[in-house]
């Protein structure tokens, strides 16, 4: 039970790839582990016009029929970036939230 980790997440290029890339990430922290140039997080999420959850209620009788399965028609791309920002010595948070754009 439970999940696996993906095999190609331990093959050595990409073991090489993801140390280069936290290495870069390192600079740019100060001792206390407080980022010194603002970092900005992406999110970006997935949702298919017919989906519903396996517990949803419906309505009883045929109206309660699925006429469209639920992995086709549209799909709707949900998109969402926060960032954090700390001063100059790095010990206070002065800036974080959703960027509107």
């Amino acid at each position: 039970m439970g999940m696996q980790r993906d095999i190609r997440s331990y093959a050595a290029e990409n073991i090489t790839l993801r140390l280069k890339y936290l290495k870069k990430r390192v600079i740019n922290y100060t001792q206390a582990y407080n980022p010194i140039r603002p970092e900005v997080f992406l999110d970006e999420s997935y949702c298919n016009e017919h989906h519903v959850s396996s517990l949803t209620w419906l309505p009883v009788g045929k109206s309660a029929e699925r006429f469209t399965p639920s992995g086709r028609g549209r799909r709707v791309c949900i998109l969402g970036t926060g960032f954090l920002y700390y001063n100059a010595i790095g010990k206070r948070l002065i800036g974080n939230g959703w960027m509107v754009g």
